[in-house]
């Protein structure tokens, strides 16, 4: 009966490891590169889109129609 028991707790905690590590691994791959350049069809003129000491982003374009549209990118990036 124990050897049941502790083969149970050993199948459990290393189910849960497999999550915990298989799930870091996976949304820490998942995210966007946030660095370099873009080329996004749609956009009439550029857009620069910066992030702050906090890394909350800020676009800057020419035209609502730009902004919009990037931050759209932006936000099904995130």
């Amino acid at each position: 009966m124990k050897k049941i028991i502790v083969r149970i707790v050993g199948v459990i905690i290393a189910l849960f490891l497999s999550v915990w590590f298989g799930g870091r691994i996976i949304l820490s791959t998942s995210t966007a590169d946030y660095s370099g350049e873009i080329k996004l069809a749609g956009l009439l003129e550029p857009v620069e889109i910066t992030f702050d000491s906090k890394a909350i982003p800020q676009v800057w374009a020419k035209n609502n129609h730009d902004m919009y549209y990037a931050l759209g990118w932006l936000h099904a990036s995130e």
